[in-house]
């Protein structure tokens, strides 16, 4: 067997440090406190790893410049959105805080084309499974931090605000909520589509269980804006596949929840506690005056009026919290009005359009394997739009990451 070559070396090494970014991906903790740092206080463990990555995907990334009217054309329309974010950073309030934002596009933006030029040709199975390990593990060490902290035994990441929260390895309840999401959404298409009938016995159980970890996290999180979201895809999600299995997969889920809180009202009261009380306070109780619905109030009325002082390009992303609000905007679409103006808007929706175009658009299920996992996702990722009405989803690197893989398919199915 001959040497391989220094391109095959560097591309097999970037392979493992993308792998250790994906699991460590599931801890969010920074290496300063929010608001001590301009870039210390939004910087992770991963995102170390998968710069030293992206130094030996420098190959692949020249080969790519060689051939850029090949590239995907999502990928051209991000490289527009960052363009047009650039152009309004020109006529920020505060330049040098929107450069920095547009920084962090561009560098989620490299990583998730690095990790489509590494793993272009890995079996969607195999890339996945990596997800499927994270998930598992970190589910299982948020549940024994939340133990722990219940018992007094000593806890692998640190206590979260208040007690009975489950957040694992992230910072809060958001950004866990949002990777599972992520991660559920890019799993349950391939345990009902016709991949499945790729993977093996072994990587199925496995499947089985990381998608239960995820139900387990997302139940415990309480993140009703992702659970509305998820809800809002699954019944789309039900509707397109037409099958009995999934039916009784979904009824299966919320017997399996109802049991889930029995067991821990009597095990891990404390959690139970805070999944009752957020259940009660944003479900049950979710009134005009309420505390929570007068925050997004207030937070998206500032939106609509930072918009209006600044209708072409907005008063600049990251500086919305500095001028109008306490907070940045809690939603990707008000974020790109009141931040980003007009201009930002239009890149937006270029970029959103070109990425959902990939879908097939058809209500017949297709034949091929690939097309047909595809088609199983959009129901998803429609419910993660009505999400991200709630969160900004450009700044999450697992939103980028499901970016990748969704090209990658489609580039495996052409």
């Amino acid at each position: 067997m001959g040497r391989l070559s220094t391109n095959e070396t560097f591309a097999k090494i970037a392979k493992y440090l993308y792998i250790a970014f994906f699991i460590t991906s599931f801890i969010s903790h920074t290496l300063k406190e929010k608001g001590l740092h301009l870039v210390w206080s939004r910087t992770t463990l991963a995102d170390f790893i998968v710069l030293l990555a992206l130094v030996f995907t420098i190959p692949a990334f020249l080969h790519m410049f060689k051939n850029l009217l090949k590239f995907p054309k999502p990928y051209l329309a991000a490289g527009i959105l960052l363009i047009g974010f650039l152009i309004t950073a020109i006529f920020s309030s505060y330049p040098m805080m929107t450069l920095v934002e547009c920084i962090i596009i561009l560098f989620l933006l490299l990583i998730s084309t690095g990790i489509y030029l590494t793993f272009r040709e890995t079996p969607l199975s195999s890339l996945l499974s990596w997800f499927m390990w994270g998930a598992i593990l970190f589910t299982v060490i948020g549940f024994y931090d939340l133990a722990a902290e219940q018992y007094g035994f000593y806890r692998v990441f640190p206590v979260a605000r208040y007690p009975g929260v489950l957040v694992s390895g992230f910072k809060n309840t958001g950004q866990a909520g949002s990777f599972f999401m992520i991660i559920f959404i890019l799993l349950l298409p391939l345990r009902f589509s016709k991949t499945k009938n790729f993977i093996s016995i072994k990587r199925r159980w496995l499947l089985n269980i990381a998608l239960v970890s995820c139900t387990l996290m997302l139940f415990t999180l309480g993140k009703y804006s992702v659970i509305f979201g998820l809800i809002v895809g699954i019944l789309l999600f039900t509707i397109f596949t037409r099958r009995k299995v999934v039916v009784f997969y979904v009824l299966g889920v919320i017997v399996f929840f109802l049991g889930f809180i029995q067991i821990l009202k009597v095990t891990l009261p404390d959690a139970y506690g805070r999944v009752g009380f957020k259940f009660e306070n944003r479900v049950l109780k979710n009134e005009l005056n309420t505390k929570e619905t007068g925050f997004i109030e207030e937070n998206f009325t500032a939106a609509i009026t930072a918009f209006t002082d600044h209708p072409i390009t907005g008063c600049g992303l990251g500086t919305f919290q500095c001028t109008y609000h306490f907070y940045e905007v809690h939603s990707t679409y008000l974020k790109m009005l009141g931040e980003a103006g007009l201009i930002g808007v239009f890149v937006y929706l270029f970029f959103m359009l070109s990425f959902i175009r990939i879908f097939p658009m058809k209500w017949k299920q297709s034949e091929n394997p690939l097309t047909h996992y595809l088609q199983c996702l959009l129901p998803l990722l429609l419910g993660a739009l009505i999400t991200w009405t709630y969160t900004y989803h450009l700044r999450k690197r697992e939103f980028w990451i499901l970016f990748a893989i969704i090209l990658i398919i489609d580039w495996k199915r052409r």
